[in-house]
Order: C-alpha cells, then sequence, then structure tokens
C-alpha cells in the first residue's frame, strides 16, 4: 500500500472512532437519563410510600418488560425496513409502512391492555407478589401503568425513524423531556392532588405525551420526508411478518430478561420475603443505572458492523469491536466506583435507611463493580456473534447465560438470602465470560490469541490478495482520473482493460457526486474487493443522508449525466444510510 493509502487508513480509522463516538454518547445521553427516568417510581415509592410499595413496583417491572417486549416487537424490525425504502428513496413506502407498523403496535398494546387489566392481580402473584400488600400495591401501579405504556407507543413510533433522518440532537433531547416531565407529573399527583402509587403511572403517561409532542413540534420545524398515512395500504400491513422476523433476537433477549426477572422474584419471595423484594427491586434499580452504557454501545457496535462487514472493512471492523469494548468498560466501571462510594446518599433516595437494607447492598455495590468488565464483555460478544451470522452460537450462548443465572440465584438465595442474587449475577458473568473463551477455543483449534481469532470471521475477509482498502479527503479541483492501487489489483486478477476503465470512471463520477455542492472536504472510505469472481466496490462518506447514484428533480440533469452512465454499467447497486454514513456497494 502506498504512503498515501496509509495516510487513508489513518483517516478512515479516525471516521469510525468519529462515528462511534457520537452514536454512542447520544446514546448514553439518552439512555443514562432515560434510565433516571424509569427509576422516579422506585425512589418514590420508596420515599413516599414504603418498602411494601418499593417492592410492589419492582415486581411490576419485571411485567412491563415482557409487556413492551410484545407492544413494540415492530420497531427494531421497522428500523432495517425504512434504512433499505429511504436509501431507494422510496419515501412514500417508507412511510406508509412507518404508519402501519404504528399502527399495530398501538393496536397491540392497547388490546394486551385490556386483557390484562381483569387479571392484573393474579399475573403479578405468579411473578413473585405473593404477599397482600405487595400485591395491592404491585396492582394498582401496574393497570395505571399500562395507561403509561399505550402512551409510550405514541412517544416512540417516531424516535427511530426521526434519528435515521437525522434528528440526532432533538432525539437525544428526547429522555430528558420525558424524564423530567415525568418527575414533575408523578410528584404533583401524590403530593398535591394526594393520588396513591396510581400516580406514578399516571406520571409516566404525561411524561410519554410530553415527549410526543416535543418530537411533533421538532418534526414541524424542520420537517423532512417522514409523513404519517392515515391509510397505509396493503401492502404496509403486508410487510409487517417481514419486520418480526428482523426483531427475533430482542425477543429472544427480552424473553431470557422476563423468564430470569420471575424465577429471582419467586425465589426471593418464598425465601426471604417482602424485605427481601424490596432489596431485590432496589439491586435491579441500581444495576439498570451502573449499566446504562452497555445498551448504547452495543446499539452503535450493531449499525457500524453492519456498513464494515458489507464492505469487507476489516480494520474499520476491530475499531468499531475495540470501541465497543474499551469505551463502555471504562463507563461502567466508573458508574459502578462513583455508585459504591456514594451509596448511602444513593440509597437515601429511594427511601433505604434502614441498616439492615445499607448492609445488604454494600456488596451488591461491590459486585458491580467487579462484574462491570466482564459485562460489557459477554454483552459485546453476543452481540457480535448475532450481526456476523453466529446466531446458533449467540442464542445457545444467552440461553447458557439465562440459565447459569438462574441456577447460581436459586441455589444462593437458598444458602445466604438475598445477597445471594448479586453473587449469582457475579458467578454467571464469570463462568460465562471463561465458558465463551472455550467456545471459541474449540471453534478455532486453540486459544484465541487476537482479536481477529475471538472474531470467527470467514477467512476470505482476510484476503489481503483480493482486496484494496484506502480513505482520501475529496476537495475541490481535486483530479480523480487515476487512482492509486486500483488498476494493479484488477490487472493482478486478469481482468481487461474495459474492466479497468469502468471501474476507474464509476468511482471518479461518484467521487465528484459526492463532493458536490459541499463547501468543506469531506474524506470518503473506499473498499474494492473480489468476491466469488465478481469484482464489488464500497463507497462510503461522513455527508448528510444522500443516494449518489439518484439525481433529484432539483439537480441539473446535464451535470449528472456521468451517473446515469454509472448505473448503466453496474450489474447491481446498493444503499443504505446506517450511523451516520452514507453506504454504496456496486458490483461491476
Amino acid at each position: 500500500m502506498s504512503k498515501a493509502n496509509e495516510s487513508g487508513k489513518q483517516a478512515a480509522n479516525r471516521i469510525v472512532n468519529q462515528a462511534y463516538k457520537e452514536y454512542f454518547l447520544i446514546g448514553f445521553a439518552g439512555s443514562f437519563v432515560y434510565t433516571i427516568g424509569t427509576l422516579v417510581d422506585t425512589s418514590i415509592s420508596g420515599l413516599l410510600f414504603d418498602m411494601d410499595a418499593l417492592a410492589g413496583v419492582g415486581i411490576t417491572r419485571t411485567f412491563i418488560t415482557f409487556y413492551t417486549l410484545l407492544s413494540s416487537l415492530l420497531f427494531q424490525g421497522m428500523k432495517v425496513i425504512l434504512v433499505n425504502a429511504v436509501g431507494r428513496r422510496e419515501s412514500e413506502k417508507a412511510n406508509r409502512f412507518f404508519s402501519a407498523a404504528a399502527y399495530v403496535n398501538i393496536g397491540v398494546s392497547i388490546l394486551l391492555g385490556l386483557a390484562i387489566i381483569p387479571f392484573a392481580s393474579q399475573i403479578l402473584y405468579l411473578l413473585g407478589a405473593r404477599d397482600a400488600e405487595i400485591n395491592a400495591y404491585a396492582t394498582t401501579y401496574l393497570r395505571a401503568s399500562l395507561i403509561a405504556q399505550v402512551c409510550h407507543q405514541f412517544a416512540h413510533a417516531p424516535y427511530d425513524y426521526m434519528l435515521m433522518l437525522g434528528y440526532k440532537k432533538e432525539c437525544s433531547f428526547k429522555n430528558v423531556v420525558r424524564s423530567v416531565t415525568n418527575i414533575v407529573a408523578s410528584l404533583f399527583l401524590v403530593q398535591v392532588v394526594g393520588m396513591g402509587i396510581e400516580a406514578l403511572g399516571y406520571g409516566a403517561a404525561i411524561g410519554y405525551l410530553c415527549t410526543f409532542a416535543y418530537l411533533v413540534i421538532s418534526y414541524k420545524m424542520h420537517p423532512t420526508s417522514m409523513k404519517f398515512y392515515i391509510r397505509p395500504g396493503k401492502e404496509a400491513f403486508g410487510k409487517i411478518k417481514v419486520a418480526l422476523s428482523y426483531a427475533m433476537p430482542d425477543v429472544t433477549h427480552n424473553m431470557g430478561e422476563f423468564v430470569t426477572g420471575t424465577v429471582l422474584n419467586n425465589a426471593v419471595a418464598l425465601t426471604v420475603g417482602s424485605t427481601g423484594l424490596a432489596i431485590l427491586s432496589l439491586f435491579k434499580t441500581i444495576r439498570q443505572l451502573a449499566t446504562s452504557a452497555i445498551a448504547p454501545s452495543t446499539e452503535s457496535m450493531s449499525a457500524l458492523s453492519l456498513t464494515m462487514l458489507g464492505s469487507h472493512d476489516i480494520s474499520g471492523l476491530k475499531q468499531t469491536v475495540k470501541g465497543s469494548v474499551t469505551i463502555p468498560s471504562i463507563a461502567t466501571f466508573l458508574l459502578s466506583t462513583a455508585l459504591f462510594i456514594l451509596r448511602r446518599p444513593v440509597l437515601a433516595v429511594f427511601g433505604a435507611t434502614d441498616p439492615v437494607i445499607v448492609s445488604a447492598m454494600t456488596s451488591a455495590f461491590a459486585c458491580l463493580i467487579a462484574v462491570s468488565v466482564f459485562n460489557v464483555l459477554n454483552d459485546t460478544v453476543l452481540n457480535f456473534y448475532t450481526i456476523t451470522g453466529h446466531r446458533f452460537i449467540s442464542s445457545v450462548s444467552f440461553v447458557i447465560n439465562c440459565a447459569l443465572y438462574m441456577g447460581f440465584a436459586v441455589l444462593l438465595v437458598n444458602l445466604i438470602g438475598v445477597s445471594g442474587v448479586w453473587y449469582a449475577y457475579l458467578a454467571n458473568h464469570l463462568v460465562f465470560f471463561a465458558t465463551a473463551v472455550v467456545v471459541i477455543s474449540i471453534k478455532t483449534g486453540h486459544v484465541p490469541r487476537n482479536m481477529d481469532e475471538a472474531m470467527l470471521l470467514p477467512k476470505k475477509y482476510y484476503d489481503n490478495k483480493n482486496l484494496l482498502e484506502f480513505s482520501m479527503e475529496v476537495k475541490k479541483n481535486q483530479n480523480f482520473e487515476k487512482i492509486d492501487g486500483i488498476r494493479q489489483l484488477l490487472e493482478d486478477h486478469n481482468y481487461d482493460e474495459a474492466t479497468v476503465y469502468q471501474c476507474e470512471a464509476c468511482l471518479e463520477e461518484l467521487l465528484i457526486r459526492v463532493l458536490a455542492k459541499k463547501k468543506k472536504p469531506t474524506y470518503v472510505d473506499i473498499r474494492l474487493f473480489i468476491q466469488d469472481d465478481n469484482l464489488r466496490f464500497s463507497m462510503r462518506d461522513n455527508g448528510p443522508m444522500k443516494n449518489h447514484l439518484i439525481v433529484d428533480d432539483t439537480e441539473n440533469k446535464e451535470e449528472n449525466v456521468g451517473i446515469s452512465i454509472v448505473r448503466k454499467m453496474a450489474r447491481a447497486v446498493n444503499y443504505s444510510y446506517m450511523a451516520g454514513f452514507n453506504v454504496l456497494n456496486v458490483e461491476i
């Protein structure tokens, strides 16, 4: 590789780092604030009511996890379909499917709520609310929370779509709006109106409705192609099954969390009683806060990794995985340590000032510090293997993870009481990490010596003889006619002069297109690779969403005649916008 290309490669890594950090910070800020908002109910229940109320809220949140899973299935799958449709400039199809998905989610949420309300007490009893006082609190809270979850669908429906269309700042602020309005509304309903624990559910509903209003106002101030159809059409509803298939990994994950939470609740209820359930609720709450950096990291990694895999960008992929381990590990460790140091005032926020509870929770805070890095590593591994096609390994590993945690917890709770829950949490992650190393070793034939071996990617991804990768800064008045390395690679694989010319011409036109109407230089990553005797190249830029192979009606057709030629040359083209990148894949 030439010196210029080596410089470009550093630039490529810089772009990947920048993209990951940007999306992680937005996601982490949103996740942290959202977590604070979800902790409001736990805090108010402990401060303004009693420990039985806190226990009831904790048990109810286990069920709400399951309820949210069923009522929000489409949103994960929806993103994949929307990205593809927007990339093809099929705005109407994207909007119609978005509208259909919103209808289905809201409808399912309402129907589920109506079906659950009459049996709320019985359901919560099965989930661990066996004490009469705890069950009464939990039942009242759940019925109000079901209304909040319906409102949640209104707020969540446009969020992913708006984020994809470039509403980064607006979407990152949405959780602030939700959390603040939730806190104010809940306190007002309890302290001023004089409501009971149902006020917490109604406060959450108000928070979600205010969030929805905020997103609508943001859209009205900066309108884009997003539109809601009253009548989406049969074709839009017909894509629901496809969206559900994309959402299956999330289904498995959330179902596992629900089953695990149910087992833990019942183990503690039967062994320790109501005090133990209150402590368990506290542990789940603190754990959620300590691990708030993990979910946005895995989401960022998923989006970026998909673009890297499509273009065989191994260096970018490794950079992404490295960032997905390093940054959240540091964040999780620091959060866990800070919570341990401030454990007494933190527990006081939830009304947990009893010396017995404080003493029991001290070891819980310590366990969260000890497990922090392993927690990140395990979640990253599971997520990465799902992305790279090792779904069997990922699914089996997740099932083993849940089974280990439940087994350890039931055993230790019976032996040492409620503290067995967090010791089981620590033991589970340590054993699971060791198991992952063993599985990878069996797969590769030896203990993994570096990241390449641990990623379990096919050897074809590392065949540098069939791959040319470089980055370049696109500037005004730049000559794109000769791009170092392309001709040599194609000639080495016996491609004729006509094919070489086609490839160089395609890249030249696309680079000119990227630069058009830009006031500042921009970086472009290019990957040229030969796979299955097919010549393909991928171009990635960090500009605003734009499919460079499509000419808008507002653009000068004569100036973009080269794009029409490129489309004729190409055997196949594919465009997507993911993680702040325009990604264009062309087969010649």
